[in-house]
């Protein structure tokens, strides 16, 4: 198991097909933490519209928040958020790796290098030098 702590929360990443993600988002308020999470998703999955899958990266608390929210209000969606949760493993890209996806909007997201991190020594041997 990876290395946890409060100072580093892990992030984890959840797949949702886009009807559910379509019909929790529809189903959430404007205002909570749900519709930000659910809104900062990326597409994936190229421009065939039967391999696209929505991903949230979020912290783990979050993604326990996000399925509470679920359980209540699309049961649908809540059995792929606790897909993720129980299968939460750190979501990780080698460093320098791009990753370009589209956004909900159809706009490119971009490079976004992230630094994969297996324990504290990582860490500290990146930060430390």
């Amino acid at each position: 198991m990876p290395f946890r702590s409060k100072a580093w929360p892990m992030k984890i990443m959840i797949e949702m097909s886009p009807e559910h993600y379509d019909l929790l988002l529809s189903r959430v308020s404007r205002y909570s933490m749900a519709y930000v999470l659910l809104k900062n998703a990326m597409v994936s999955g190229g421009s065939a519209k039967a391999n696209r899958i929505i991903e949230i990266a979020c912290e783990e608390s979050e993604a326990n928040s996000l399925l509470h929210v679920a359980k209540a209000l699309c049961p649908e969606a809540a059995i792929e958020i606790d897909k993720g949760v129980t299968l939460a493993r750190p979501f990780q890209k080698i460093v320098g790796a791009t990753h370009f996806a589209t956004n909900r909007h159809g706009s490119l997201g971009g490079v976004r290098p992230i630094i994969s991190l297996t324990d504290f020594d990582d860490l500290a041997d990146i930060l430390c030098g």
